[in-house]
């Protein structure tokens, strides 16, 4: 007999049908559903962004991400691209305007080949490219303190 059962919202306290539509799956739960029907979820979580507490918490996040070797070379990826491929960034008449490209197929790729290839933690560190005429690649680039890539930019 498969008769459909209501269940309560513990945050409505309203009856309603128990079915994946209208409850969440959670493995933990006896029934193998959510206390929460999907419709007072969706609106606790969008009332949930919009407070300061959330977006504080996620400020804290992105500065802790931003600060491990994978969230330094996500940043320094969408800069590359930004500059290379974005006709209203400051720096495209230095970068995309010459031509210049990323020849990364995407920011994975990019932070393997620093991390596994180069080996060398690029935090604190500018991006250099060795041959200032030839694009972001494989083998053109580097990692150098401010001091140093200042030296090799006067050259």
């Amino acid at each position: 007999m498969n008769a459909i059962v209501n269940k309560r919202c513990s945050k409505c306290r309203k009856y309603k049908k128990c079915t994946l539509e209208v409850f969440p799956p959670n493995k933990k739960a006896k029934d193998g559903f959510g206390s929460w029907c999907r419709e007072c979820y969706r609106t606790h979580q969008r009332n949930n962004r919009k407070t300061e507490r959330h977006r504080k918490r996620a400020r804290i996040t992105y500065r802790k991400y931003r600060a491990t070797k994978k969230g330094f070379l996500t940043r320094v990826w969408n800069h590359i691209t930004n500059r290379c491929n974005n006709s209203n960034d400051i720096s495209y008449k230095n970068y995309g305007g010459r031509g210049i490209k990323c020849l990364f197929e995407s920011c994975s790729s990019f932070s393997d080949y620093v991390l596994n290839e180069l080996k060398i933690d690029p935090r604190n560190k500018e991006i250099h490219r060795v041959d200032n005429n030839r694009h972001y690649e494989r083998g053109n680039i580097t990692f150098l303190f401010m001091k140093e890539h200042r030296k090799e930019h006067c050259k």
